[in-house]
């Protein structure tokens, strides 16, 4: 029982960590893993009261433990989603991610009684292709963004001998498993709290990347001729790390280049360019049957906000504001 309690320990100290931001780097990335590691203390602490008596002096402790079971794959996921793309913005379909976990809420709350005979195996089923669903979706986001830092794929692989083991514990009797479970479980979160601190040996290269002058002002002219080239800025889809794989340098020399060679973020470069195509299909003799919320979509928007709000602050005019002067011009024999 030692070793399952320590591991309890290690888990929240490591939530507290990064909840707390005391890494102050991947701010974002590191709350969602925090609440992660929360997460997987809540359900070990679960199993310790299940296997001690804890549960007789506190009839609600496995419970109030258990609330947060399916919340916990979706919050790895997302935690791995703004370490990748650490500019991707908060969407309603997060919520998606969470319709088990308040499902269950209501499992736990007495709906259980209504549920037909075997459904206690499928939640249990459900919860184990969750954990394994998600972490395999966290690695091909790893893989597919190119994470030039090898700590979040050990990261990874330490969270992901904790769900292997979690996962084999149903085929292996509960007494015989248990403390060397635990030990594993153990060593992984001590691992997991190497790597999580290790952010800090590479924050001065991402404040500071090596960009002399020279190499500057090449990644300038690169980054012109791709966006006039190549109009990256029209997929809705386009973030930081996806402009920087195709010119082939890292998210941080990107972030650099924009904010210190260009003085601008992400999103303000973009938009300067979708604003300018916009306005270029707008007048268009091609696109005036053209609705303009259609061109705001061709012009890279995904939404019909973002387009009105970056068109007005970069013109003056909103979209129909400035079709209907163009109209006028053409009228009047521009």
């Amino acid at each position: 029982m030692l070793f399952a309690y320590l591991t309890c320990g290690c888990l929240f100290l490591l939530s507290f960590i990064l909840l707390s931001n005391a890494i102050n780097l991947y701010k974002i990335a590191n709350r969602w893993m925090g609440l992660f590691f929360l997460f997987a203390g809540f359900a070990l602490l679960s199993a310790i009261a299940e296997k001690s008596t804890l549960h007789l002096q506190y009839p609600l402790l496995i419970p109030a433990m258990e609330i947060t079971r399916f919340a916990m794959a979706p919050v790895l996921y997302l935690s791995v989603l703004y370490y990748t793309r650490p500019d991707v913005k908060a969407d309603w379909k997060f919520i998606l991610h969470f319709i088990p976990a308040i499902l269950f809420i209501g499992v736990l709350a007495g709906l259980s009684h209504y549920l037909p005979p075997g459904a206690g195996l499928v939640v249990v089923l459900s919860l184990k292709a969750q954990l394994a669903g998600y972490w395999i979706a966290g690695l091909l986001l790893i893989r597919k963004s190119q994470f030039r830092h090898s700590w979040l794929l050990f990261l990874m692989l330490a969270v992901g001998i904790m769900i292997a083991v979690y996962l084999l514990a149903s085929f292996v009797k509960w007494d015989s498993s248990w403390h060397f479970n635990s030990f594993l479980y153990l060593l992984c979160a001590n691992a997991a709290t190497y790597y999580v601190i290790k952010q800090r040996h590479i924050q001065h290269n991402i404040a500071t990347p090596r960009l002399n002058t020279v190499a500057l002002n090449r990644y300038k002219a690169q980054l012109e001729k791709v966006m006039r080239e190549d109009e990256p800025y029209t997929d809705s889809d386009l973030n930081l790390s996806g402009l920087a794989m195709q010119m082939n340098i890292s998210v941080h020399e990107l972030s650099y280049l924009l904010n210190t060679g260009l003085e601008k973020n992400f999103y303000q470069y973009i938009n300067e360019f979708r604003v300018e195509k916009a306005k270029e299909l707008l007048q268009s003799e091609k696109h005036q049957h053209i609705n303009i919320l259609a061109i705001g979509f061709e012009a890279g928007f995904n939404s019909k906000t973002a387009f009105n709000t970056s068109f007005k602050k970069l013109t003056g005019k909103t979209p129909v504001e400035f079709r209907k002067t163009v109209v006028r011009l053409d009228t009047e024999g521009r």
